[in-house]
């Protein structure tokens, strides 16, 4: 059984990556790194006949990439107020969730704790 892996949205796109493996009524197949981006997934099986028989073509997309946010406030120091405010920007990528979640600790490093349940918070216009 071989699978093929084309880079685009089509069969037709560069191969650029396939493996064969054992056949037998269950398969997996572990694909090399594959930088972000959209693929196309095929596989393939010969019999003792000569015949091939093909999977559909699968279509799916590598994104590795974290959104981007950002935290605008409070700014980093000495707070005179037990009550800070918290704002910043939400990523605003495709693909990237309209929800962010703030964890508040108190302390540092190995030693810092979780104040409270995370907050989720959806940005506005979110």
């Amino acid at each position: 059984m071989t699978v093929a892996i084309h880079e685009g949205a089509s069969l037709a796109g560069a191969l650029v990556a396939s493996g064969i493996v054992p056949a037998s009524t269950a398969w997996s197949y572990s694909v090399p790194h594959l930088p972000d981006g959209v693929y196309t997934a095929e596989a393939s099986q010969g019999d003792e006949a000569g015949h091939t028989g093909t999977s559909g073509a699968v279509h799916f997309t590598v994104d590795t990439t974290p959104p981007k946010l950002t935290m605008e406030t409070p700014e980093e120091g000495v707070l005179h107020t037990s009550q800070p405010i918290f704002s910043g920007r939400a990523g605003e990528a495709s693909g990237d969730l309209p929800l962010v979640t703030l964890r508040i600790y108190e302390g540092s490093g190995a030693r810092k704790k979780l104040l409270g349940a995370p907050l989720e918070i959806t940005p506005a216009g979110g």
